[in-house]
């Protein structure tokens, strides 16, 4: 049919031409466009070296994303806190200074931290420490820039506690005690009671569970702070006395951050230890001030570091 339709004179084209060049026109521009598809691919696809220099451009971007997560956390963990550390130091009713923990001591035969405020700061030996969750321990010994402090658990660390107020009857005092570190006594950070009178277990009383705060007493520690719960007692036959274990509040092991506590007691040996230092160094030109005078609502903070006289914000 084409060779016949191409034998026709009378026609301007050929039909057989026409109905190649339809079919192979569609099939050049497909043979075309698979070409150009693969000119493209293989001129755009980059090197091994490209390759490598981009998967490491890319795996660095990810560990700074990565890194940038963890300083988030760490921000949000820090201002967490330190809202938990606003509202117990307003349960505290004194004055406090935030301070960082840089070092832990944890030897079986001590339990002591470092903090980043010293005597510049105005802090001063027995000062205590407290965290959102309870006590610490106290200060003894304050450097002009840092002070070192023996926790709770320290078993030569003692302090005054009492049995907290039971709610049902509030105008009853907690019973009132002695507690001491317990060092390497137990495997667990325990605060122990030594000297518990035998009449507060009975078989119808349980003091398993109750709460043990500050009593108040002492030079040290302001009263009613958490110190912690009992969590179990040892009545040794023949002993006059019960010794009960407390598990501490604060987060002895967890905490960064604490709070280093001015109470009027505090305040009182500051003076004094103020007043000793500006005679052993004989400064005659320390401006006099009032150790009643208050400023900022407190009495103001002062001591000698190096020799000079400063006032702590």
């Amino acid at each position: 049919m084409l060779m016949w339709a191409d034998s026709k004179k009378n026609l301007r084209h050929s039909i057989a031409d026409d109905i190649v060049a339809v079919i192979y026109i569609p099939f050049v521009k497909t043979i075309d466009w698979i070409k150009e598809k693969f000119n493209s691919i293989t001129t755009s696809s980059p090197s091994p070296d490209k390759i490598i220099a981009k998967y490491k451009e890319e795996l660095i971007k990810n560990r700074k994303l990565r890194l940038e997560n963890i300083r988030l956390e760490v921000k949000i963990s820090k201002v967490v806190k330190r809202q938990e550390l606003l509202r117990a130091s307003q349960e505290i009713r004194e004055e406090i200074k935030l301070a960082e923990i840089y070092h832990i001591n944890l030897s079986p035969r001590k339990q002591l931290i470092k903090i980043n405020l010293g005597r510049s700061n105005c802090v001063i030996d027995d000062q205590p420490l407290v965290d959102a969750y309870g006590v610490m321990g106290q200060v003894i010994r304050a450097r002009p820039y840092d002070s070192t402090v023996r926790l709770i658990t320290d078993q030569n660390h003692i302090m005054h506690v009492q049995f907290k107020t039971d709610p049902k009857k509030p105008l009853e005092e907690g019973v009132r005690t002695i507690a001491r570190g317990t060092g390497t006594e137990t495997k667990d950070r325990m605060i122990k009671l030594p000297y518990l009178p035998k009449s507060l277990f009975t078989k119808n009383k349980n003091i398993v569970g109750q709460e043990i705060i500050t009593s108040g007493l002492g030079e040290i520690y302001p009263h009613g702070y958490p110190v912690g719960k009992i969590v179990r007692i040892e009545n040794k036959p023949g002993s006059k006395y019960l010794t009960a274990y407390v598990r501490p509040a604060a987060h002895l092991d967890r905490t960064r951050e604490a709070m280093v506590v001015w109470t009027a007691k505090v305040y009182k040996r500051m003076n004094a230890l103020y007043e000793q230092d500006l005679k052993a160094s004989k400064i005659t030109s320390a401006k006099k001030i009032n150790p009643n005078k208050l400023k900022n609502g407190n009495p103001v903070k002062r001591a000698i570091v190096f020799g000079a006289v400063i006032e702590c914000p």
